[in-house]
């Protein structure tokens, strides 16, 4: 039974408070003075477990409040704190879409609480656990914030509260030089895409005379399309930054694994799908739509992300950089998606367009649950052996039993196979695509939406083979270094969080009614809200997929009965005999394994026009060339985005500054003149 829009307003109000006393709670140690540096270690551990025990509530009260308006008819509510601000600062609004996004920040944010005192037990003595807990919650209220404000001016201020906050959690390891330029590449792109999203409600704003979400919208219905138009640029440049849409996503592969890995999954989980929020609610809702060329646009540069993303993350040997890449490929299937659905909403194909809103919705959440678990499973792979090098692993299923079967768990739904939630999902949107091309009226229309479709079963087979890699050199085999073969299981609390999404990833897979509806219900709302009522059809295509996960999940359960059966009677009871592995003779040594590099040089090598791959080979000898004592061999990628957009970019952006250090003088009358200058420009502009 649904809640009242009282207690869920309550619950709002209490998640948000609870998440900014746990953010408290994490610095009150840090201002205690003692002499008795045993008693402040002692204070400051009970305080990063008092913020995580406060984050856990508010997680679990974010979701009552999110299931609340998503299980009401009217589903939305709007909560009016006491203050009164400029701008309208204190509305928060909280309707399907944004009850939606509650619900994957609170499951995530729910499993990270679980995982991090566990986890940030090797960081006593050596990191304030207590700030990191803080930071922790102060990043999830930011997030809260961001999917609940009815306002610009809001919006703007917790989406910049989210990135520092995230930044100062990226840069934990800060003494690493990797780090600080991870961190700092992290600030510049971020930076640089609240600027365009500030553009893009400059615009709106101007035309409106106010900065909530309505005046906006009604603003925009009388836009003259050139406006519109400039308006969805600067949002798609802005949001897609943060998504880590390529090619602006070059900060996502450095920034999100240098940070602590509870912290990397909610970046990757969680974080991104702000950004997703952010083009649905102000493309979608708010400028309603547009031309047919937003959609392609969106649908083709998310196709790019996708594939691109992907083939990254085949060539990667360290574990959270694979996963990093990864999730760019999942953002560009949920907004593959969500073009189609805009291309499909301006051909009039409404009941196509909520479905594939609903299939990008679900995407979404599915991603968050699986990708927030293998980003824990690696971090108990890094705490139990200190390494994230897929070359120095290996073995570790005999070691970390539980650890290996949750990742290949997070594995399977990754790559989209059945009956996980992530091949529900794909699934629907690859079935929408394909619905795309049969019914748009246009060839080249058809022709654009079956190659989209083409494009995503092509990254799902890369994404599975990218998952076969990091499974079977993580894994299988025998350990590659002393520090694999010591590994020993994550604790129980990490554990616990992981088993929690494994299993909510299975749940969804093999149940996936009342998810389904749920993203039904937004996506109708999203795109035109007239969708799912009475008399008007929706697309069939998406009950279908919701019924075939079921049967094949029982499918599968009865080809794996029926071959242990076949195992045994063909064995005819005879003992199985277990002997060392025949190597021609000789003793099975780590070395004989194939590396992860060697796995997938086939594939380096016909992609090397996109990867351009560079090697360096170089041996020592002892005395004669025939006779080489060691040889090295070291691959590493040069992307072509980096080589003919980012390094041009920066060298005119250096040389734009030599040249401008000439106006710096040291006169204070020429600063005086310059400030003339710059007020009487700004008057002009005004006036």
């Amino acid at each position: 039974m649904a809640l009242g829009v009282s207690a869920a307003t309550r619950l709002l109000g209490v998640t948000l408070v609870l998440y900014l006393v746990g953010a408290l709670a994490g610095l009150l140690p840090a201002q205690a003075a003692s002499n008795d540096g045993g008693r402040l270690a002692t204070r400051r551990r009970a305080a990063a477990r008092v913020s995580h025990a406060l984050s856990l509530l508010a997680a679990v009260t974010g979701l009552a409040a999110a299931a609340a308006v998503l299980l009401s008819p009217g589903r939305e509510l709007t909560l009016g704190l006491s203050l009164r601000l400029p701008y309208s600062l204190s509305r928060l609004r909280l309707d399907g879409l944004s009850a939606f996004f509650l619900l994957i920040i609170s499951v995530g944010s729910l499993s990270a609480s679980l995982y991090a005192p566990s986890y940030l037990r090797s960081y006593e003595g050596r990191k304030p656990t207590g700030w990191l807990a803080s930071a922790c919650n102060l990043f999830v209220l930011a997030m809260v914030v961001v999917v609940t404000a009815g306002d610009a001016v809001l919006f703007l201020v917790a989406w910049e509260v989210m990135s520092v906050a995230s930044y100062l959690l990226v840069m934990t390891e800060h003494e690493d030089p990797a780090v600080r330029g991870a961190g700092f590449l992290y600030v510049i792109m971020t930076h640089a895409g609240t600027a365009f999203i500030t553009a893009g409600f400059l615009i709106l704003m101007r035309a409106a005379g106010a900065s909530d979400w309505a005046s906006f919208g009604l603003a925009a219905a009388a836009m003259r399309p050139g406006l519109r138009d400039l308006a969805f640029v600067f949002l798609l440049v802005g949001f897609g930054t943060k998504a880590g849409l390529i090619p602006l996503h070059i900060w996502l592969p450095r920034a999100h694994p240098a940070a602590p890995s509870h912290v990397s999954a909610l970046m990757s989980g969680v974080m991104v799908k702000t950004a997703v929020y952010g083009l649905l609610r102000l493309v979608f809702v708010v400028l309603g739509g547009g031309p047919g060329w937003w959609g392609l646009l969106l649908m083709g540069l998310g196709l790019s992300s996708a594939v691109l993303g992907v083939l990254y993350a085949l060539m990667e040997s360290d574990l959270k950089r694979l996963l990093a890449f990864s999730t760019i490929e999942n953002v560009g299937i949920i907004l593959t998606g969500l073009g189609a659905a805009l291309f499909a909403r301006s051909l009039g194909l409404g009941p196509l367009a909520s479905a594939l809103t609903a299939a990008a919705l679900l995407h979404a959440l599915n991603h968050a649950l699986f990708k927030s678990l293998l980003f824990q499973a690696v971090g108990a792979v890094h705490h139990a052996t200190h390494t994230r090098n897929l070359e120095e692993l290996g073995g570790l299923i005999h070691r970390m039993p539980q650890t290996a079967l949750l990742f290949l768990g997070g594995a399977a739904a990754i790559s989209a196979l059945p009956p996980t939630n992530g091949f529900l999902s794909e699934v629907l949107t690859l079935k929408g695509l394909i619905h795309l091309g049969a019914s748009a009226p246009l060839p080249a229309a058809k022709l654009a939406a079956l190659l989209a479709a083409t494009g995503l079963a092509f990254a799902g087979a890369l994404a599975a083979a990218a998952f076969v890699k990091a499974f079977g050199i993580s894994f299988l085999g025998l350990p590659r270094s002393d520090r694999a073969a010591s590994a020993a299981e994550a604790p129980f609390g990490m554990r616990l969080a992981m088993w929690l999404l494994l299993a909510l990833c299975l749940v969804i897979g093999l149940v996936p009614g009342p998810v389904l509806d749920l993203a039904r219900s937004v996506g109708d709302a999203v795109t035109g809200g007239v969708v799912g009522a009475a008399g008007v059809p929706r697309a069939p295509f998406v009950g279908n997929v919701a019924s075939l996960t079921p049967v094949l999940a029982v499918a599968l359960v009865l080809t794996a009965a029926v071959a242990w059966w076949l195992a045994r009677v063909w064995s005819g009871g005879r003992p199985v005999r277990v002997a060392e592995p025949w190597a021609c003779g000789v003793d099975l040594q780590p070395e004989m394994q194939y590396s992860g590099v060697a796995l997938v040089k086939p594939l380096r090598l016909f992609f090397r026009t996109l990867l351009r791959p560079e090697r360096s080979v170089t041996r020592e000898d002892a005395g004669s060339p025939y006779f080489p004592t060691v040889v090295r061999y070291e691959a590493s990628l040069n992307p072509v985005y980096e080589r003919y957009l980012y390094v041009p970019l920066r060298r005119g952006l250096l040389a734009a500054s030599w040249q401008l250090r000439r106006i710096q003088t040291g006169s204070v009358q020429a600063y005086l003149a310059y400030i003339v200058a710059a007020l009487a420009l700004l008057l002009v502009l005004a006036r």
